[in-house]
């Protein structure tokens, strides 16, 4: 079973990442075009090693693919205001990110909530899904409750 996590070492934030993998990217470009620091840049064949979680143990694993990720980490109160700040962050750099989706394998957003009740909302507005679609770049989001893990 999962070990609990005590009650004074509960982080309930949110996190959003932008994530761009593929063959052969060149990362310097990208980071400069894009203007968003990357949190972390890896290539194919380099080793990791990943987290474990609950039972699941660790394990030593090579990356597939190029990769570029950036990562916001926000209180899930600010979570909306995050993403679109993030989206229109995106979206003033478009025309680099359209010719970029040309060789990318994937151009993700990826939300993760993790709600302090079972329940969490995230509105995503017409104009962002918008954005979003123009520039080829996909929303992936992930909810997990971690009550079930705490005292």
């Amino acid at each position: 079973l999962p070990q609990k996590i005590p009650q004074n070492e509960r982080s309930f934030m949110d996190y959003i990442y932008f994530r761009i993998t593929g063959e052969h990217l060149d990362l310097p470009s990208m980071i400069e075009n894009i203007g968003i620091k990357p949190e972390k840049l890896y290539h194919k064949g380099e080793r990791y090693r990943t987290r474990p979680i609950g039972a699941i143990p660790a394990e030593e694993k090579e990356y597939d693919f190029d990769g570029f990720m950036s990562m916001i980490e926000c209180d899930f109160k600010d979570t909306e205001k995050q993403l679109e700040r993030l989206i229109e962050q995106l979206y003033f750099k478009k025309e680099f990110l359209l010719s970029l989706s040309e060789q990318a394998e994937s151009m993700t957003v990826w939300v993760n909530l993790y709600p302090e009740t079972y329940q969490q909302n995230l509105h995503i507005s017409p104009k962002s899904m918008g954005m979003l679609a123009y520039m080829h770049i996909s929303l992936d989001i992930t909810s997990m409750n971690l009550t079930a893990l705490t005292d």
